[in-house]
């Protein structure tokens, strides 16, 4: 078959494998042909066999690096056989293998080439095989064995010299033992004792008995000293349970027991403590710093077993005789343990107090060097600050992605102290709020302690962050400054004294640097974004209209409206399109207002409510005012903030309704007889009521607006400028309206002096019905006294001048017919009109007096404050 018919036959196989279909459906053509067409014009068609052998040698040190050496030797073995067999096609095989590999270095097992291997033919037995001599039965395989022979030990002893020398006996031999004769050269002709017996208490076979005391020479005990400071056991030391135990039935015969016995235990302390290492580097880290941490440490592991090998070499390769002396061994090994010590009590500290607080290894690491540095050992100052630095670098690559890209490392969430709240991240007015939250475990921050004063930044930044990307800026900029560095020698340069600079003053130095870096230019960032973008200023000045009474103008047509039909008893006195009609044509010249996202709201209020709370201020409740703010702005005047915005708005209109009430509901003309004394009286004495009402609600509502809240707010907004971030802006904005609150009597600490106020307010709205009662009753007296005199009139034939009185009766009906649905049920036979107007007189002082007295109580940062008001309300 040539060449191209292969190849189309290939082809039509791969598009019936891709396409699902045969290569001769029509639908398939188009696809068949792109297919051979790029065939034909790919003028590359071989695999780079360089690029090939390039990604193997990478795939060859790559199993080096991490330790897989038997794999590397593996690979290397079948690449050499590989390259014997001069397989034109090797390249694009091995490509391929390449191609399919996943992650080989992690995954791949030796064993399983096993399976791979061709299975062994089974040996063919031949005759020259059986009639081998090696095969061939003894002679007396099947006799009977004589179990009252001689032993065995008889004759080896008597081939043996005069010296004891140990037994040997061999085995797996056919030979019978009794007809086994050792060679000679088995044997070693001894003619000193001396040497032997040293040679046997050099082995330190410990044979002897319980009790029995074995001398040991010096240099046999140095060489198991090294061997347990090593990790292994010896007949001196035994180790169980990372602990290090010693024999007590060795000694040096040139020295006491009992010194003898604090030598081994000094040795077995600091064996102790270096297992404790070495258990340590066997436990598997998850954590990446703490993968870190235990690398550092395996390297200084490493470092003193070199040490150990030097000192054992030097005592087995001795080309001079050598003193060896125990306490000089001990304190060199005692010079290079001393940070291993250390360690070891820091990794023992960890196992006793099993908490799930990863970070606690870098808070001891920590305390260990600020000890050092105050210590003055500078030497393990370095080792462990290095140590230190090494693992703290790694721990703050996650708090280095979150403040530069504001997105959290999944792999690390449990070493960092920033996490995703559980609740849904669909609403971006509670970005800021709701979806990330420090990780607070215990009433303790999940965080090194060295990093608590630092961690509110990282947290703004990292949000800062996520804010920007919602708003479409890229978190990483192009303007952004080159973070510091937080390696040793950048922190902790050499050519510094180390005394003079405090460790924790360096290290916050430094972190506090790389971590302003990102607040500095994130805040900044979004600050801008915030007043050029997204209308923040505006947005609180139409707070500040809509809520906080700025504008007393825009409230009159749309108060006058719902409070005459209050009360004028009508039912459409809440109703929301009209709520809202009303406010869009009041604030619709503002440009800080978008009148679309203005919403009146009313709850609905069944008649018999109403007709019993009519007559009170506190049937404004159901009526609140909703602005729509931009979701960047609702971020900082959060939904807390704006029910407190709406108590403010709501007692402003409760005290717009008591001056209505007052102003809009009395009667100039006095309808007095013009020797009526009494009534004189009785109008001055409600005159000077009605005064006093109206100069106390003047006075109360001009300190709310601009005493209280128009100072209040020109502090806000020149702070909430020149706050650092966002967060700045949120607590200064939640500062400015707690303030508010307290000050416009709305907090808890002034619930007394609150509900003395509501109490006065429906006093106004009382008196005002009192008013409205006693001029009908003055009108109803006139109409009927007009209507006298009109018959008397026409009975006297006074015409002309009987019209020009009618026409003045008929704008008096006119006024009470106005007033007719103002009508109260107040009446004045059980209590007359000049002891309800001293009774509203008597209550008035008494609540004022209440108030006063109130306003004088201390309270505290609103002291100066509550003292004006009360001195205000004095004059009145």
């Amino acid at each position: 078959m040539s060449i191209s018919l292969q190849i189309g036959a290939l082809t039509d196989e791969l598009v019936a494998a891709v396409a699902k279909s045969s290569g001769k459906n029509p639908s398939a053509i188009p696809g068949r042909a792109a297919i051979e067409k790029k065939i034909k014009d790919d003028s590359y068609l071989r695999t780079n066999k360089f690029e090939v052998m390039k990604c193997l040698d990478g795939l060859l040190e790559k199993f080096q690096v991490v330790g897989n050496d038997e794999l590397s030797d593996a690979l290397h073995r079948r690449l050499e056989e590989l390259d014997q067999k001069k397989l034109s096609l090797a390249p694009e095989i091995l490509s391929l293998l390449l191609f399919l590999s996943d992650n080989p270095a992690t995954l791949t097992n030796l064993k399983d080439l096993k399976e791979f291997s061709p299975p062994r033919d089974p040996k063919t037995i031949e005759w020259a095989d059986i009639t081998d001599s090696k095969l061939n039965e003894p002679d007396d395989l099947w006799k009977d064995i004589d179990y009252a022979a001689e032993s065995s030990d008889d004759d080896i002893s008597s081939a043996s010299s005069h010296v004891s020398i140990p037994k040997i006996v061999p085995h797996g031999s056919t030979v019978p033992l009794e007809e086994f004769n050792p060679s000679e050269d088995l044997f070693i002709d001894v003619q000193d004792d001396a040497l032997v017996a040293s040679i046997i208490k050099s082995q330190a076979l410990l044979e002897g008995g319980d009790g029995e005391v074995l001398y040991l020479t010096e240099l046999q005990f140095v060489k198991d000293a090294i061997s347990m400071l090593r990790g292994l056991p010896t007949s001196t030391f035994s180790i169980y349970d990372d602990k290090i135990g010693i024999n007590r039935n060795i000694s040096l015969s040139h020295t006491s027991q009992f010194a003898f016995q604090g030598l081994m235990m000094s040795f077995s302390s600091i064996g102790t403590s270096v297992q404790i290492l070495r258990s340590f580097l066997k436990r598997p880290q998850r954590v990446p710093f703490m993968q870190t941490f235990q690398k550092e440490l395996e390297a200084l592991v490493l470092s003193f077993d070199r040490y150990l090998s030097s000192e054992q070499s030097h005592y087995l390769y001795r080309p001079t005789p050598l003193s060896v002396s125990l306490l000089h061994l001990l304190h060199k090994v005692r010079q290079h343990v001393r940070v291993l010590l250390e360690l070891a009590s820091l990794i023992d500290d960890l196992n006793k107090n099993s908490s799930h607080e990863n970070f606690r290894c870098l808070d001891l690491l920590y305390d260990l060097v600020c000890e050092k540095q105050a210590a003055g050992e500078d030497s393990q100052y370095r080792e462990i600050s290095q140590l230190f630095f090494a693992c703290f670098e790694n721990y703050t690559k996650p708090i280095r992605h979150w403040m530069e890209t504001g997105d959290l490392d999944i792999g690390q969430l449990s070493s960092f102290f920033v996490t995703t709240s559980t609740s849904s991240h669909d609403d971006l007015q509670t970005l800021w709020h709701d979806w990330f939250n420090l990780n607070w475990q215990s009433g303790r921050l999940y965080a090194p302690k060295f990093l608590h004063p630092s961690s509110k930044k990282i947290f703004i930044t990292g949000k800062s962050r996520v804010f920007l990307r919602h708003l479409g800026i890229e978190p990483m900029n192009p303007r952004v400054p080159d973070p510091p560095s937080l390696h040793y020698e950048v922190v902790c340069p050499l050519n510094q004294s180390l005394s003079l600079y405090p460790f924790a003053g360096r290290l916050d130095a430094a972190f506090n640097q790389l971590v302003d870096t990102n607040h500095n230019h994130a805040s900044s960032l979004l600050k801008a974004e915030l007043d050029e973008k997204c209308g923040l200023w505006q947005s609180l000045d139409a707070l500040e209209y809509l809520y906080l009474g700025k504008d007393y103008g825009r409230y009159s047509v749309t108060d006058y409206r719902i409070f005459n039909l209050i009360d004028r008893g009508s039912r459409s006195w809440n109703d929301r399109f009209l709520i809202t009609e009303l406010l869009r044509q009041a604030f619709s010249g503002l440009p800080c207002i978008d009148v679309t996202s203005l919403i009146g709201r009313s709850a609905k209020v069944p008649l018999h409510v109403f007709d019993s709370h009519s007559r009170s201020v506190q049937i404004l409740k159901v009526i609140s005012i909703d602005y729509a703010l931009p979701w960047p702005v609702a971020n900082i005047v959060t939904r807390d903030s704006l029910q407190i915005y709406k108590r403010i708005s709501l007692l402003l209109m409760q005290i717009r309704r008591g001056k209505y009430t007052l102003e809009k509901r009395w009667f100039t003309k006095p309808h007095l007889s013009p020797n009526d004394d009494e009534e004189g009286a009785d109008h001055i004495l409600s005159f000077c009521v009605r005064h006093r009402l109206l100069w106390f609600l003047n006075v109360l509502y001009h300190h709310f607006t601009e005493v209280v809240i128009a100072r209040a707010t020109r502090e806000m907004v020149k702070a909430a400028k020149a706050s650092a971030d966002v967060d700045s802006m949120i607590e200064i904005h939640q500062s400015y309206i707690r303030a508010l609150e307290a000050q416009c009597l709305l907090s808890k600490d002034f619930a007394p002096i609150h509900h003395a106020l509501i109490s006065l307010l429906d006093l106004c709205i009382s008196f005002s019905d009192t008013q409205v009662a006693r001029s009908l009753e003055l009108q109803q007296d006139q109409n009927e006294q007009t209507l006298s005199t009109i018959r008397l009139a026409r009975m006297a034939g006074k015409r002309a001048l009987v019209e020009d009185e009618f026409d003045d009766s008929e704008y008096d009906l006119e006024i009470s017919m106005f007033e007719a649905g103002n009508a109260t049920s107040i009446s004045f036979f059980e209590q007359s009109y000049h002891c309800r107007v001293m009774r509203v007189k008597s209550k008035f002082d008494n609540l004022c007096s209440s108030i006063k007295a109130g306003l004088r109580v201390d309270h505290g940062d609103y002291s100066q404050t509550m003292e004006t008001l009360a001195d205000r309300l004095e004059w009145g």
